[in-house]
């Protein structure tokens, strides 16, 4: 099999292309996808960016979380905590820091559970908690 035209790769559409089994003279036609990764990220973006400024809006974003939140950054987090330590040290108090790894934790969350908790919680519904849901 050889390729026989590529039109329009690269200029962030999707475009047809076609394949030309040489052996047994057929063309089969594909569609070519490389720009649909970064499609989707757009997107994913534009919501994550929409849902962030809803639950600021409404005061449903925790004080201290600095995850996606405009000027928190992990240093500030990083910051406060060692601000906390030596506070509680100037006061002569014992202070314990756990540190946990919670980047897979959604892994292993019940998604039904998850989208009754944005529905009662954060008062999501209809177009917003569908695509939560897809």
């Amino acid at each position: 099999m050889s390729e026989c035209s590529l039109s329009g790769r690269g200029q962030g559409h999707v475009s047809n292309f076609y394949i030309v089994d040489l052996e047994n003279f057929t063309t089969v036609s594909r569609r070519y996808t490389g720009d649909i990764h970064n499609l989707s990220k757009v997107i994913e973006r534009a919501a994550a960016s929409q849902l962030n400024t809803y639950l600021s809006a409404n005061g449903l974003m925790p004080r201290l979380q600095s995850t996606y939140r405009k000027k928190h950054s992990t240093e500030a987090a990083m910051l406060r905590v060692w601000s906390d330590v030596l506070t509680s040290a100037d006061v002569r108090e014992v202070t314990l820091l756990g540190l946990l790894d919670l980047s897979a934790a959604f892994d292993c969350v019940d998604h039904d559970i998850l989208l009754h908790g944005l529905e009662v919680a954060f008062v999501l519904t209809n177009t917003a908690l569908e695509y939560a849901r897809s």
